[in-house]
């Protein structure tokens, strides 16, 4: 092996004899003159050294091990850069030999950096210890607090995380200071300030929904806007008997007296739209209006709900109301502002964190959204039914969706063919005049009663196996229907209840289409089957899940699970995908 030396002002090559050895632990006390120990610079990085050949490489060492290399400049100085300063102590040399000078890593002192979270939120009511984000940028040996010390976020033992504190939070967002601390460094204290939010509590998937609310609810003068309500949260509400109490001409005063009904229902959420017809049909005043809504509101948290999703009073350019004057108008915005500013209302303090209002001032205009001016016709009902939906799911777990049991094992399903109700194999059947052309999934049936033209395909959706139902043509006769059924066996008891769902998919472009639909043994979705169509309402999506219609009364051997698309006279059209379908006993407690 050969030893690469600086000597009399050159470099040259020694072969490692024992001799050669010698003469290199002699020189280990006496380093060669004109050669220079390395600087350091201010962060503790970089070394710089001069005396060398100009053009030659530098071999930089760390306590005797290889760190890199540097190239001298014409003049013979060179410069070699850490990626982090050595440890204070560290004998630094260069050349590959004793006879250079070596130097001492020097102590460098700290510097703080901005601290990180992973995350910034958490839910209220989380247990204590649940971490609510990751610290990062921490330095090693330094020590982590929190201010304000309210006990409500805490920093962990480790010193590595933001986590629940003892005292409960409420909803909302309150700014936290982490402040890191260490001896010596130069900027210590650092402080780092975050704003951390309180998410309300949510729900349990599966919860109970009840609505309630006038004829804009109830669907007695058009659409219900709940239909789109529900495929929006994607199933994951469960719907009792009765969960629609709402009554056509119904007012706030009226729905007062009416507490004890809906709580009867054990709904953890209340759906409220309430106001229009104690403005259009009563002399109350708003004050009075309102005094009559908050009533309602907190005879429901009272109960058994966890949460009121509550509508304000909608834009109406009807007759009857029109026709109350200016003035009547005005009522109706001081209504709304009286409900959007529930959260400073004295008699909602301890109810306003249990409370959402969706404003509908900026969805509905009933200029295009109402049948007369007032009742939603399908673009409205879906527009209102999407605004109410995307509240409702910020108020349930949103982790999964029902229609996930699709592949499940749980013994609530009722099985098919060994699973549930697969949409796979092409042995399904064909009906109609003329008849469907594409496949039908084995033991599902694809038909229709009318003359127009039904053709079928197997996409995928949702990750699952689908099926495709396109309808054209001409319908002769209102409300005849494009059927996807299946006959399903299972042994249903007295006392039992059951429920469908089914992913589905509309695409834009549809015509003449008056409802979508499911039904079972002792369910279904709201149908509203009326002269209304969904024409210019574009793709809609979402799953759909029955609501109860109450247990059997009788045995049953099997039940007809029926995707409906109901149409009505004239040209039509429909290209709707259904997916993941499953049929089962209503869960114990639901």
């Amino acid at each position: 092996m050969s030893v690469l030396k600086f000597r009399k002002g050159e470099w040259v090559l020694l072969n490692r004899s024992k001799k050669a050895l010698a003469v290199v632990a002699a020189a280990a006390t006496a380093p060669i003159a004109g050669l220079s120990a390395a600087t350091v610079s201010a962060d503790g990085k970089t070394y710089t050294g001069r005396g060398v050949k100009p053009g030659s490489t530098v071999t930089v060492f760390a306590n005797g091990s290889v760190a890199g290399t540097a190239t001298a400049d014409g003049s013979g100085n060179w410069s070699y850069t850490f990626a982090t300063a050595p440890n204070a102590g560290s004998v630094i040399g260069w050349d590959g030999t004793l006879s250079a000078p070596t130097t001492t890593a020097p102590a460098i002192a700290a510097t703080l950096s901005a601290l990180t979270l992973s995350n910034v939120s958490f839910t209220a009511g989380a247990a204590a210890g649940t971490v609510i984000g990751n610290i990062s940028g921490k330095t090693a040996g330094s020590t982590l607090s929190v201010t304000p010390n309210d006990g409500k976020v805490a920093i962990n033992a480790g010193q590595t995380g933001l986590v629940v504190g003892l005292s409960a939070s409420a909803a909302g967002t309150t700014s936290y200071t982490i402040t890191e601390t260490l001896a010596g460094a130069t900027n210590t204290p650092r402080s780092t300030t975050f704003s951390i939010t309180a998410n309300p509590a949510v729900v349990p998937f599966n919860s109970r929904l009840v609505i309630e609310g006038d004829s804009i609810t109830a669907g007695s003068n058009g659409p219900q806007w709940a239909w789109a309500a529900l495929a929006r949260t994607r199933g994951r509400y469960y719907m009792p008997q009765n969960y629609n109490q709402a009554t056509g001409g119904q007012t706030a005063a009226q729905m007062a007296t009416q507490v004890s009904a809906i709580n009867a229902l054990s709904p953890k959420v209340v759906n409220a739209l309430m106001g229009t017809n104690d403005l259009g049909g009563s002399s109350d005043t708003p004050a009075t209006i309102w005094a009559n809504i908050k009533t309602c509101w907190k005879g429901y948290l009272d109960g058994t709900a966890a949460y009121v999703n509550a509508g304000t009073v909608m834009r109406r350019t009807d007759t009857n109301f029109t026709n109350l004057g200016a003035g009547r108008e005005a009522d109706r915005v001081t209504l709304n502002n009286l409900i959007k500013g529930y959260a400073t209302d004295p008699d909602l303090a301890n109810y306003k964190d249990k409370i959402r209002v969706v404003d509908l001032e900026s969805v509905f205009n009933p200029a295009t959204d109402a049948l007369d001016g007032l009742h939603p016709n399908w673009l409205g009902a879906i527009k209102i039914g999407n605004a109410f939906g995307d509240s409702l799911n910020s108020l349930i777990d949103t982790s999964s969706v029902l229609t996930d049991l699709y592949n499940s094992a749980s013994t609530n399903l009722i099985l098919l063919a060994g699973k549930n109700a697969l949409l796979t194999g092409t042995a399904g059947t064909l009906s109609g005049t003329p008849t469907p052309i594409g496949p039908a999934p084995t033991n599902w049936t694809l038909s229709h009663n009318d003359s127009f033209t039904v053709t079928s395909a197997q996409p995928t959706m949702n990750g699952a196996q689908a099926f495709e139902v396109v309808a054209s043509g001409t319908n002769t006769t209102a409300n005849r229907v494009a059927n996807f059924s299946s006959t399903c066996a299972y042994t249903g008891n007295i006392g039992d209840q059951m429920e469908f769902c089914v992913d589905f998919s509309l695409a834009a472009g549809h015509q003449g289409i008056r409802a979508i639909s499911l039904t079972c043994d002792t369910g279904a979705t709201p149908s509203n089957v009326s002269s209304v169509v969904m024409d210019g309402a574009g793709a809609i999506s979402g799953t759909l899940r029955t609501y109860g219609n109450g247990p059997l009364t009788t045995s049953k051997t099997s039940s007809t699970l029926q995707c409906l698309v109901t149409f009505a006279a004239g040209p039509i059209s429909a290209d709707i995908t259904w997916g993941r379908p499953y049929f089962r006993k209503v869960p114990a407690g639901a």
